[in-house]
């Protein structure tokens, strides 16, 4: 019943799965334990009209194989300021990643991406990057552009139409 109110209330981009009473001191930001991203990438010579709002336009062919295996260097804990927006105010740039795998879904290129925090800008910073990766203008070799910890080395960060933020995982309690 609340969540069919709640999403009677919430604009159409929006949709409540589910809802539970928590305690008042529950701070929904902080006691998230990961957060999902997917970044989508329209990666066909046309523009799609339907997908111009929800995806970056690609029309080059991308290489994906290299695209995974840069993907695949980010998961565990490491130091994204490679990845930092300038202006990002966390205190440090350590980040531990759960996912990061890259897809394809017909004419979508697919990014997705689960970790404990994300820094500012930090998803686009990465599909950036993954992409000149995919063009081949870009080594796979995401551990190196890591251990730098210089975003001037990273490419130039991804338009925002194409990211979303998929789900964000709390610790279940028990009753």
């Amino acid at each position: 019943m609340l969540r069919r109110a709640l999403n009677a209330l919430t604009p159409d981009d929006l949709v409540v799965l589910a809802a539970e009473q928590v305690p008042d001191n529950f701070d929904p930001r902080r006691a998230a334990r990961s957060r999902r991203y997917e970044y989508r990438i329209w990666n066909r010579p046309e523009p799609s009209p339907f997908w111009r709002r929800y995806a970056w336009h690609i029309p080059w062919a991308l290489d994906l194989d290299p695209m995974r295996a840069a993907a695949h260097a980010l998961v565990g804990e490491r130091d994204f300021s490679s990845f930092r927006a300038a202006g990002c105010d966390a205190a440090h740039a350590v980040r531990r990643v759960l996912l990061s795998e890259i897809e394809r879904r017909g004419d979508l290129v697919v990014y997705s991406i689960e970790a404990t925090a994300f820094l500012r800008h930090m998803v686009r910073n990465i599909v950036g990057s993954l992409v000149e990766v995919g063009q081949k203008r870009r080594s796979a070799d995401f551990a190196a552009l890591l251990a730098a910890r210089d975003r001037t080395l990273a490419a130039e960060t991804a338009p925002p139409q194409g990211l979303c933020l998929v789900e964000i995982r709390y610790e279940r309690r028990e009753a």
